[in-house]
This record gives C-alpha cells, structure tokens and sequence, in this order.
C-alpha cells in the first residue's frame, strides 16, 4: 500500500482518502489512546511555527533597546518572559496533531476495525478468497490482519 498525492492505494490498487484522526474520533467515538500508537503521529504547532521566531527577535531588540537607554535589563525581561509564557500557552492549546503519513493513518484506522476510507465498521464483513476485506459502504479493499 503505497500513497499517491495525499491518497492510499488499496489492495487491489484503488486511490481512496485517509480520514484526518480529528475525524476518527469524533465519529467513531473512539478513544485517542486507542486509535494512536507511538510513530503514527506527528505534531504541528501552527502558531508558534513563525510568531516564536519574530517573538524571540522582538524580544533580543527590546531588551537591547531598553539597555542602551537606562543600563538595566530588569523591566523589560519580567514583562517578556510573562508574554512569551503566555504564547507558548497559547501554542500549545492550539497545536494540531496529524497522521505522519497517510499508511500510518490506514493501519490506525484498520487496527480499530473501521474502514479507513469512509469509517464503516468492517469487524462482520467477511475476507474474500483474495485475503482483502472489502467495504460494503465504499467498495475499498483493506488487508486487515484477524
């Protein structure tokens, strides 16, 4: 199973979606702990990925700034460290987690009995004489392992 420009391919070579782990959950009402092992994953923060840089630079200018001006740094870095704590917060509560790959999110989805493609729980249908389970919902072939 190889992907193809966001897609996986199937056992029998069809492109099908992987669903992001935002939307397992919520539909399939399974736990994260569950669904997510070690490796599958992988975190982005989308806040901090720009605004630490420009924070930080910002922050070096002000303190150089305000020791250029009155010879102290005791002001500006209480109130900097105050303001950097409160965006790292920030970052953090608005972090994203996402698939590592699109194969890592078919196994994770595979391993809790559902169809990667359109979440149909595939724990009745029965293997065909090729070995793949195919999805009565959406017709995709998935090799789970019983």
């Amino acid at each position: 199973m190889r992907s193809k420009r966001g897609m996986v391919i199937d056992e029998r070579g069809a492109s099908r979606k992987v669903n992001e782990i935002h939307v397992v959950l919520k539909e399939t009402g399974t736990k994260r702990r569950v669904l997510i092992q070690k490796g599958d994953t992988k975190s982005v923060l989308l806040v901090l990925d720009g605004l630490a840089i420009s924070w930080a630079l910002f922050i070096v200018c002000l303190c150089v700034f305000y020791y250029i001006m009155s010879g102290s740094l005791k002001p500006p870095l209480a109130v900097s460290l105050g303001i950097s704590i409160a965006v790292l917060v920030y970052a953090i509560m608005y972090s994203r987690v996402y698939w590592r790959s699109r194969e890592h999110g078919m196994r994770a989805i595979l391993r809790v009995g559902r169809c990667p493609s359109c979440l149909y729980e595939l724990d009745g249908v029965p293997t065909e004489a090729d070995g793949c389970t195919v999805c009565p919902e959406c017709g995709g072939a998935w090799g789970i392992e019983r």
